[in-house]
């Protein structure tokens, strides 16, 4: 028999599936969809916002979840679902407090699960739904959070207006800037590799391209929007750092589930978490970083009341 006909056992290196060439049009055509449905919902907000958010955080789920499957990793819908779908709720209505207790629940039906659901799940089980849940979940949730800032305030006011809008126009921007700033820049100039390992295309110099483009785009619309001037340095900076972490989380994902996309919902373009990817982090870091540094709320004040406790002590 001849052995070059043998064939050779299937491996996450080895299962990529072979994916239609991406033509210009269909990324423009594509590109034009979801700005549209995406400027849209931003510009009604509310709960219109809310449910967009979802749909697409599912999406990222399923789109995550197959990739775990290649590597025999299941990740739990119902522990997913039962979870994200009230955080949802909550972000909406902005009980914020209310997100751990339902985390919790999330975290206690995951290793139900793992316990007892025949055939039994295994650890890698239960680390893969804990990651959706955070990672495709948990974070993204943000977007809601960061849309509703001054809501009530500026209602009546022209969306444009309106800080949430605002905000993710300016948190969207710099991240966008950074990628294209790195791309040209990198193409340029590139020389020294940023992480072969996870992506073997990105340079250190693309990478400073990125963090200079972001910068100018931060500054320049936070003179526009009354944005503190060093916040938003050291915001942009912030997203810049998470925006490639983003992206290098989810090139080792594909990486280890060995396909080039994580999915094909968009024509052109691959999965949606391969268009999200960058966002995922950055918006939580974002929201914190204005609700807690640039408000001085939340736990800023905790800080600030804690540290006073402790020096009327002396």
């Amino acid at each position: 028999m001849n052995q070059s006909t043998t064939s050779e056992p299937l491996s996450p290196q080895n299962v990529t599936p072979t994916l239609p060439q991406k033509s210009p049009m269909a990324r423009v055509r594509t590109g034009v969809i979801v700005a549209v449905v995406f400027l849209s919902a931003l510009a009604l907000g509310g709960w219109v916002w809310a449910l967009m958010a979802l749909v697409a955080m599912a999406q990222c789920f399923e789109e995550l979840r197959k990739m775990l499957l290649v590597r025999e990793q299941t990740a739990s819908r119902i522990a997913f679902y039962s979870a994200i779908i009230p955080l949802t709720i909550l972000a909406q209505l902005g009980k914020v407090d209310w997100f751990w207790p339902v985390l919790m629940m999330g975290f206690t039906l995951s290793c139900f699960q793992w316990l007892f659901k025949s055939p039994k799940r295994t650890i890698a089980d239960l680390g893969a739904t804990l990651l959706a849940m955070l990672y495709t979940g948990f974070l993204p949730l943000h977007a809601i959070l960061i849309r509703n800032f001054d809501l009530q305030q500026f209602a009546t006011q022209p969306f444009w207006q309106q800080t949430g809008v605002q905000l993710l126009f300016l948190i969207i921007g710099v991240i966008a800037c950074s990628d294209i700033g790195a791309y040209y820049v990198g193409k340029a100039f590139g020389k020294h590799l940023l992480s072969p390992e996870l992506s073997p295309k990105k340079t250190q110099e693309g990478a400073f391209g990125g963090l200079i483009a972001g910068l100018l785009f931060g500054l320049s619309v936070a003179l526009v929007i009354n944005f503190p001037l060093h916040h938003a340095f050291i915001l942009s900076t912030l997203l810049v750092i998470c925006g490639a972490l983003g992206d290098l989380v989810e090139s080792k994902l594909k990486r280890e589930a060995g396909v080039k996309d994580s999915g094909g919902l968009l024509e052109g373009h691959g999965g949606l978490l391969d268009r999200l990817d960058s966002y995922l982090f950055s918006v939580a870091v974002a929201y914190y970083y204005i609700h807690w540094i640039v408000r001085e709320d939340g736990i800023a004040k905790e800080w600030a009341s804690l540290l006073s406790q402790l020096l009327s002590g002396y």
